[in-house]
């Protein structure tokens, strides 16, 4: 055993050497091109392209030929392995000549074998004279071992001649400053040549304050009108107003894939939900009855839901059977469809992304004609004329000028047809290589706000290749930038949960539901920043005046022996006011009696519980229940003074939990909660699968037993 840990030291102790000691020098063996292609290798020759070594003094150029147009950028590449290892914290410094005035060159470190990721990529403008270019990386994205990555250059789509020459890729170490080598371009290797500052951070904070928050006045009164001094105001936030979504799977809110910790993080962390998958086109077979689980659980819960998708226009991502028919009955089927859709679920969406990425998606537009987009919104419109109907795509956060060109040029057209489009949604789908720096992201919101429509993020999500502690300052700093702009109006995530997430590594909760530092960066800025919660007192005036975001609030003010709960809505462009009227000639309720009911059950099981209070005043009387879940009634009433109310209620999983209740009378004023009854869950509930199935079958084959069965 002795043995064994020393031999496992010595492994940890040279490992950590390896990247510690920096292999400073070559990365790549043969830049100058003397010994032919050594070490180097060449695509695309003989079907794309030839090539000639040049002889220059003391190096060769290599001349490229491209003679037949390449389909893909990466068909004609030049690329070498790194012969020796790298840490994230070395400077390397690259430096070649290139002559290219046939097309653009793209500089690439991608990985050294499939998938063929890519984590560097510069693009080099057009030149027609030979060009020196200085290429600073301020450190790398992992460690990578001898052998694990290669530079390229890919040499894009175009027929033309390129030469290039001189290359030289060295190590420099960490403790070089970047600064001396004085080159053309630094690339970093989250941002790539972007340049990262804070100068956006306090703009954007402001904006936050005159954009998202109004005053609130609180105004205690006595019954006779005398405004009351030094009153307690305790002013929680309930809801917020602003849309913080997140994409979900339908299939784990009931059913036999039924999850109830995701549905119930769904709820505590969200106010508004998309369906990922199961409203698109390609899987309407299978819709229900999953769809039929969220809808009902929104509905309950007074979540809305964000509609995705009516038409995502190319064939791979439609029913299988529409290829092939002809034009005119793909033109039908494709209105019949969004007629369908929109009817069905009138009424239950608040948005739908009409149609999603018709830019790279455009073959079955382009037979059909545009007519049948800006078809799509008029039939969506006419047939759900309460739900706000948007464009969808991604690239346009980052920075993509052409996309954003085309989108807008779209988006104007189909307008200009008499397309209702009523909002702009921005995918964000973000991950190295494709990050954005919050002062570029508000530079293309600003540009996309042109359009004159509300934005929506609509599917946002980073990968970071688990740089976790970067990943949760990126996702800070972005989504606060994002906030400030006026234009936004909702921002929504593509999933949270590493168990059901299209990319685990960006999801905010791993699969055993600890939160990620992204995680923990997200709930501060719910539940602390983004949220408003002050305790004050009324001065001689008796009133409080706050700034609060906006959103629901419970505002309970304490005078003497009276509690007053009262609510109110705090909204844009306009500040709110509440008067709460202390009766100082009215008793209080006394203390409900402690709840009665079953002390023991099975999660997933509905039980009764019951409770009475007495008013002084014999004041009709509310109730509200906190059942230590973490949820709570609503003001349940009125009842009359003194009689049994009983209240429902199922736990959604296992564990021990303290209920207990409190009242409240005609005048708002409260009694203190009641003793707990301590409720113990030890056993989830279970339902054979097999029977779930055969019951799932049913409600998709006869619909009406939907209403008539609960799982």
């Amino acid at each position: 055993m002795k043995k064994k840990t020393i031999f496992l030291t010595f492994l940890l102790l040279f490992s950590f050497s390896v990247y510690a000691s920096n292999y400073t020098g070559d990365l790549i063996y043969n830049g100058d091109f003397n010994n032919d292609l050594d070490y180097w290798y060449l695509g695309g020759v003989d079907e794309y392209c030839n090539y000639i070594l040049i002889p220059e003094n003391e190096y060769n150029i290599l001349q490229l030929d491209i003679f037949s147009e390449p389909e893909r950028f990466w068909n004609v590449q030049l690329n070498q392995e790194y012969k020796t290892s790298v840490a994230e914290d070395d400077i390397l410094f690259l430096n070649f000549n290139l002559k290219n005035p046939d097309g653009e060159v793209i500089v690439a470190v991608q990985d050294n074998g499939d998938p063929w990721r890519k984590y560097v990529g510069i693009e080099i403008s057009n030149s027609s004279e030979t060009t020196n270019y200085k290429i600073a990386f301020d450190g790398s994205i992992n460690n990578w071992n001898a052998g694990e990555v290669e530079l390229c250059f890919f040499f894009g789509e175009n027929i033309g001649v390129f030469e290039i020459s001189n290359i030289s890729f060295k190590n420099l170490g960490s403790e070089v400053d970047i600064e001396s080598l004085n080159a053309d371009i630094v690339y970093n290797p989250f941002f790539g040549t972007q340049e990262n500052t804070d100068n956006w951070k306090q703009p954007a904070l402001s904006r936050i304050e005159n954009i998202r928050k109004s005053h609130l006045t609180v105004t205690c009164v006595d019954n006779d009108g005398n405004h009351l001094n030094d009153v307690k105001v305790i002013i929680n936030q309930t809801k917020k107003y602003f849309p913080f979504g997140t994409a979900v799977a339908a299939n784990l809110f009931g059913g036999r894939n039924y999850n109830p910790t995701y549905v119930e993080k769904a709820e505590e962390l969200f106010n508004m939900i998309t369906i990922e998958n199961h409203l698109k086109w390609k899987f309407m077979d299978s819709a229900h009855p999953s769809v039929d689980y969220v809808f009902d659980w929104a509905e309950e819960k007074n979540i809305p839901v964000h509609g995705h998708c009516l038409f995502w226009p190319s064939y791979p991502h439609c029913p299988d059977w529409l290829e092939g028919l002809p034009t005119d009955e793909i033109y039908d089927n494709v209105i019949s469809h969004v007629k369908e859709y929109a009817t069905e679920f009138n009424g239950k969406v608040v948005h739908w992304d009409v149609l999603n990425e018709a830019i790279s998606n455009d073959e079955i537009w382009q037979e059909c004609g545009i007519e049948l987009l800006a078809d799509c919104y008029t039939t969506a419109k006419e047939n759900d004329p309460t739900a706000l109907l948007m464009y969808n795509d991604y690239s346009l956060l980052r920075n993509d000028p052409m996309k954003q060109d085309q989108v807008i040029d779209l988006v104007n057209r189909l307008i200009g047809m008499g397309a209702p489009i009523e909002g702009l949604g921005i995918q964000s789908h973000l991950g190295i290589g494709g990050l954005v720096t919050p002062e570029n992201a508000l530079k293309n919101l600003d540009k996309m706000s042109t359009l004159n429509l509300p934005i929506y993020i609509t599917e946002l999500d980073i990968g970071t290749e688990k740089h976790w502690e970067f990943q949760a300052e990126y996702f800070t700093d972005l989504v606060t930038a994002i906030y400030s702009h006026p234009s936004v109006k909702g921002i929504i995530q593509w999933g949270f949960w590493e168990g059901s997430h299209w990319r685990p590594d960006t999801a905010l909760y791993n699969y055993d539901w600890t939160p990620r530092p992204v995680g923990l960066a997200f709930e501060d800025l719910m539940f602390n920043e983004w949220r408003t919660d002050i305790t004050s007192y009324t001065n001689d005036s008796g009133t409080v005046t706050e700034n609060c975001f906006h959103g629901d609030y419970e505002v309970v003010v304490k005078f003497e022996k009276y509690t007053i709960t009262d609510t109110v809505s705090v909204l844009p462009e306009d500040n709110a006011s509440l008067l709460i009227t202390i009766n100082l000639d009215n008793n209080p309720p006394t203390i409900p009696s402690t709840p009665d009911g079953p002390a023991a059950g099975k999660a997933g099981i509905k039980y009764t519980y019951t409770t009475s209070s007495s008013d002084p005043d014999e004041n009709q009387l509310h109730y509200k229940w906190d059942f230590g879940d973490g949820s709570y009634s609503d003001w349940l009433g009125p009842y009359e003074s003194g009689v049994t109310t009983e209240v429902n209620h199922t736990w959604s999983k296992k564990g021990s939990y303290e209920l207990k209740v409190k009242t409240k009378d005609s005048y708002n004023a409260e009694s203190k909660w009641s003793d707990p009854l301590p409720v113990s869950m030890p056993k989830n509930k279970t339902i054979n699968p097999l029977f779930l199935r055969l019951l799932e079958h049913c409600l998709h084959m006869f619909p009406i037993l939907r209403h008539l069965v609960i799982l």
